[in-house]
């Protein structure tokens, strides 16, 4: 179970501190409006990686945010700064440059976070999802009414029965039943159909040789088949050279760190602006810096920034089997058939005559180039 123990927020000109919460439930009221309830409730949501939705009139750029967690009888303390993390958990400190990464490091060491389909594949639900299980924003807003754009009403209704162990999404929406009852129409007569042309219409057979609308069907189908290997091939690609990047950014800047020795024997490192001895570590878009002029402090970042570099390793590593894996499909669907010029050019429509812009063979042309 996760309990909220204290909140803080505020910045160099102001804060704000709420640290009596107790087991149970906890009521904060007030006699007038408009004195921070709801940014209490906001900041709570927020520090633990929910999107923002402070009033208009509220910066949360501006501020940083610190939350207390007790977590199964642990102290779990999260510091937030725009959308970079830094996390105090037992003797271990750790900094995250993202939402996305804050949110595998919940799911790993906090609370694993349930998986839904979303846009065909089935992939882990982020913070801002999750969290709706557990607040309200406003009247007139219920768990379901989401914050942000990513995420849908369905997308809730489907990690609520992921969690209770469904896989898939078992609401349907109107238009999902209209469309079920479409299919059972469509069903009759496709069976009336079927019949009379099932064997004919297989890959290689006869009907494909002399019908032009069967052979463009299946022609049709073949390239899509392609196309969306093609496709998850290149997201896959694109995910792996971004996580190869972080990998060597986090190298880079181990590099830097340990290479960090302000004992030297003929002097020391110090500020040309102030004179001080004290250096800081601050992440990426973030308003916080760490001092590491101690030792175990660099250590702490160092032993982070290991941890971050594993995980990119065995990221690129998982892609690059999956870009194999796809890259064999692909081959291997290519080869059981030969597209020739003809056959684009009747994909794409037939001929057409000059007046009509760019016709199917310029497409074409641009479809073998690609």
């Amino acid at each position: 179970m996760i309990n909220v123990r204290a909140i803080y927020l505020g910045n160099e000109a102001e804060a704000y501190i709420l640290d009596d919460f107790i087991d149970g439930i906890n009521i904060i009221n007030s006699d007038d409006n408009h004195v921070g309830k709801t940014i209490v409730m906001q900041s709570i949501m927020f520090a633990m990686g929910s999107e923002a939705m402070f009033p208009h009139n509220f910066k949360p750029k501006e501020y940083v945010f610190i939350i207390d967690l007790d977590v199964d009888g642990e102290a779990i303390s999260i510091l937030r700064s725009r959308d970079t993390f830094a996390i105090k958990k037992r003797d271990e400190l750790v900094f995250e440059e993202s939402k996305r990464d804050f949110d595998e490091f919940w799911s790993d060491n906090i609370c694993a976070l349930p998986s839904i389909i979303k846009d065909g594949k089935l992939q882990r639900v982020g913070l801002p999802l999750f969290n709706q299980l557990s607040f309200v924003n406003q009247t007139p807003r219920n768990t379901s009414s989401l914050i942000g754009s990513y995420y849908k009403k369905d997308d809730f209704k489907e990690m609520v029965f992921a969690i209770v162990g469904l896989d898939a999404r078992q609401l349907d929406s109107q238009a999902e039943r209209e469309l079920k009852d479409r299919k059972g129409k469509l069903k009759t007569r496709r069976k009336e159909l079927a019949k009379l042309v099932r064997d004919l219409r297989e890959s290689g057979t006869s009907l494909a040789a002399i019908s032009p609308t069967a052979d463009r069907e299946e022609t049709s189908r073949f390239v899509e088949q392609l196309d969306k290997l093609k496709n998850d091939i290149s997201e896959r690609q694109k995910l792996r050279n971004h996580a190869y990047v972080r990998m060597k950014k986090n190298e880079q800047l181990r590099r830097e760190l340990g290479s960090l020795n302000r004992e030297l024997k003929t002097g020391s490192i110090v500020c040309l602006d102030c004179g001080s001895k004290a250096i800081g570590y601050s992440m990426p878009e973030s308003n916080v810096a760490f001092d590491i002029t101690t030792q175990d402090m660099r250590q702490e970042i160092l032993r982070t920034i290991d941890y971050k570099i594993d995980d990119y390793v065995g990221e690129v590593e998982r892609l690059e089997k999956e870009i194999r894996e796809l890259q064999i499909r692909f081959n291997a669907l290519a080869e059981t058939r030969e597209i020739s010029l003809i056959d684009i050019i009747w994909l794409f429509g037939g001929f057409c005559g000059r007046d009509s812009g760019i016709g199917p063979a310029q497409r074409a042309k641009t479809t073998i180039w690609n």
